[in-house]
């Protein structure tokens, strides 16, 4: 029987059906399941990373797209892998529609439009800030400030302006250890303590104690600060954080010691890797700094110079990216402060003055993008702007000094409820000294005690308290009462000795209080104290490395004046000469007799007019007369049209006078007495002893060439101004 033709092609087909399937390979994994699985992983990692996360704006909405595209997949695999039968369906005047493909965009707008409604589940924004890392950053780059001649302080830690923004955007949070970041940001600094009481122990001990030491820090207990970093370096000796910030706590408590180890083991650990990082030249400025508040200028001077020409050996430091890391302003702050007081002559370097105004552009960079100004928004560059009017002073720029010094204390009243106020008590003080150098005494007296009696300058280890009542000292023996300035800068020596203060007995600041006592003992006449003061002074100099300092040129010329008002007038002499050599070079050429004159400074002025006192004792006039006619005309330079009215030129007409009377020439010497006479009256307090001597001399002058009559009023002034209380001179 034959097979019909039909019959023949089904079994055709059947047959050409079951070898296909004997052939095939097992059935793998669908389109639907693999993208379902990509799926579900990315919604798992979106719920889990949601809570308290935002994106900024644009890779929100990547990541919205995303979420999209992978479930619109989900839909038209599924539809086309499981819903074959669906997925072609006929509708009127369109023909066969893809289900799949109407579907895969529907579901596409829904999800991207969920991402761009409130409640997607990571919103768009700025991502929340990291207040730890913020109080963090804080701590990371101790600044210095100048708060007197061969004395720098470290700036408090208080919480940066973005640490204080960051704190606002937080609302009331249930954690007690992100309220206590947001206590401390916001220097409620008792809340912070309250709330860190409350905090669990357990997995978070560890971040509480990181915390407390924080807090420590930043509200001033240091020493407390110091121990806490210690402990935690006992578990982790090299974390590299604890390390600077423990540095950085044991330097503002005075506990330099274990500061320079920490700062040390810092830096080498740094410098071991490969690559240099910014925390490189953080060690390296950590370092540095802590040796100068320590008095080893020496050390200070090295390693900041080893930074700031680094060159090969050290290159510059790039991020974990490979790009250059901008220059950090507080290193080239401290730099320039170290240069300024550990450099052997001060006056001769140019440089500071450019390295402040660059850390103060730098900090005003980093403030650039905030919503107020930016002196408002960044304290550390109106400090910059306070060291640059430092450096100007010290540099007997005073012109400069006066201007900045102004304009820096303008900006300090931005900060007056920031633990930076003490800046402004500082500024107070520097304007002080220099209405101390430049002879206006009255007006240096209220600025000094304003920043004395200061509360914010207030603490037994705080060495700007020394400054200030050292100001307050030269103040008192300007004003003639060399007995009160002799018992201050006593009780400062002292206090130093001690340790108190943070300071030490051979700190170069203890120098510097020493020649101030000298002075004064050399102007109440005690030459043997003020000589051995003086010499001392200038051995705790030569130990820091600043034997060829200006200071160390005002110590041999104190010491020498001493030793030729005792009689010894060889040494006198001798140390004269020192002095001279550290004032005023030779030129290159060593056989040469003419030489180059540095910039006008007081202590070349006053070194000439104690050359002319030793030149009159030898009666060697003309080189005497010279000498202070030189002086007069160094005064000059320095104070321009105030120089008329300065209390030195008095000091040097009444001792250029005196010298043309001991030459027998009172007709020169008279409108000299005259005008040192008259200068006096304007400058200074009645009663004060240069007055009376004055008037002692011209009143002997004017017996002398007969005017009797005007000289005997002068002696009855000068009586009765002598019978004025003795403690008053």
């Amino acid at each position: 029987m034959t097979t019909p033709r039909s019959q023949k092609k089904k079994l055709a087909r059947s047959a050409r059906g079951n070898k296909g399937a004997a052939s095939r390979p097992p059935r793998q994994p669908t389109r639907t399941l693999i993208t379902g699985l990509l799926w579900i992983v990315f919604m798992l990692v979106v719920w889990f990373q949601a809570p308290g996360v935002r994106l900024p704006t644009f890779f929100q909405r990547l990541v919205g797209i995303a979420d999209a595209l992978l479930t619109m997949l989900v839909v038209m695999f599924a539809i086309r892998e499981y819903g074959k039968r669906l997925n072609r369906v006929p509708v009127p005047l369109m023909g066969r529609v893809s289900t799949s493909r109407v579907a895969g965009a529907l579901v596409f707008v829904a999800v991207f439009a969920w991402w761009l409604s409130p409640w997607a589940p990571i919103p768009a924004g700025q991502p929340e800030p990291d207040l730890w890392r913020l109080l963090e950053a804080g701590l990371n780059h101790p600044a210095l400030q100048i708060v007197d001649t061969n004395l720098a302080t470290l700036v408090r830690p208080a919480p940066s302006f973005d640490a204080q923004q960051a704190a606002k955007t937080f609302a009331t949070h249930a954690d007690p250890l992100r309220s206590a970041l947001v206590a401390i940001a916001s220097s409620k600094f008792d809340e912070a303590e309250t709330l860190l009481s409350r905090a669990p122990v357990g997995s978070g001990a560890d971040r509480v104690h990181e915390i407390r030491a924080q807090l420590d820090l930043y509200r001033g207990q240091y020493a407390a600060a110091s121990r806490r970093y210690l402990e935690m370096l006992q578990i982790e000796p090299r974390r590299e954080d604890f390390l600077a910030h423990g540095a950085f706590a044991a330097a503002l408590g005075g506990e330099f010691a274990t500061a320079t180890a920490r700062a040390r083991q810092l830096l080498e650990q740094a410098l071991a890797r490969s690559r240099v990082s910014l925390r490189t030249v953080e060690a390296a400025n950590l370092l540095a700094t802590v040796r100068l508040l320590a008095g080893d200028n020496a050390e200070a001077l090295r390693v900041s110079q080893s930074m700031a020409s680094r060159g090969t050996e050290i290159p510059t430091p790039h991020d974990a990216y490979g790009a250059p890391l901008p220059q950090d302003p507080a290193f080239v702050n401290n730099a320039a402060v170290i240069g300024l007081l550990a450099g052997s002559n001060p006056s001769t370097h140019a440089s500071p003055a450019s390295e402040f105004a660059l850390a103060k552009d730098l900090w005003l960079d980093r403030a650039s993008g905030r919503s107020q100004p930016n002196d408002a928004a960044e304290p550390r560059a109106a400090l910059a702007r306070y060291n640059l009017g430092a450096a100007a002073l010290y540099q007997a720029r005073y012109d400069q000094a006066a201007a900045i010094l102004a304009d820096s204390l303008a900006a300090w009243r931005n900060f007056s409820n920031s633990p930076l106020r003490i800046g402004r008590e500082i500024n107070l003080n520097a304007i002080a000294q220099l209405d101390l150098i430049e002879g206006r005494w009255s007006r240096a007296e209220s600025k000094s005690r304003d920043g004395a009696d200061s509360p914010s300058a207030s603490g037994a280890e705080d060495p700007s308290l020394s400054a200030f009542k050292a100001t307050g000292a030269q103040f008192e023996a300007s004003a003639g009462h060399y007995r009160r300035a002799i018992a201050s800068l006593s009780g400062l020596i002292r206090e130093a000795e001690l340790g108190h203060d943070g300071l030490s007995s051979n700190h170069p600041y203890v120098a510097i209080l020493m020649l101030r006592l000298a002075d004064a003992l050399l102007q109440a006449g005690d030459n043997a104290r003020a000589q051995a003061t003086a010499s001392a002074a200038q051995r705790i100099l030569e130990d820091a490395g600043l034997g060829a300092s200006r200071s160390a040129a005002d110590a041999l010329r104190i010491s020498g004046l001493a030793l030729l008002r005792q009689g010894n007038r060889e040494n006198a002499e001798r140390q004269f000469d020192r002095a001279m050599k550290l004032l005023r070079p030779l030129k290159e050429n060593p056989s040469s007799e003419s030489s180059v004159a540095l910039p006008a400074t007081p202590e070349f002025a006053a070194l000439l007019a104690a050359e002319g006192e030793l030149a009159g004792e030898l009666q060697n006039y003309t080189a005497a007369t010279d000498d202070y006619r030189q002086a007069l005309d160094e005064l000059d330079k320095l104070f321009e049209s105030q120089a008329a009215n300065h209390p030195l030129r008095a000091d040097y007409l009444h001792a250029l006078a005196m010298l043309l009377v001991r030459e027998k020439k009172p007709a020169e010497a008279k409108p000299l007495l005259e005008e040192s006479l008259a200068i006096d009256r304007r400058v200074l307090a009645p009663g004060h002893p240069a007055t009376v001597m004055v008037m002692e001399d011209l009143a002997s002058l004017l017996e002398k060439i007969g005017s009797t009559e005007q000289a005997a009023k002068l002696r009855n002034e000068a009586k009765q101004l002598h019978r004025k209380p003795a403690e008053t001179h």
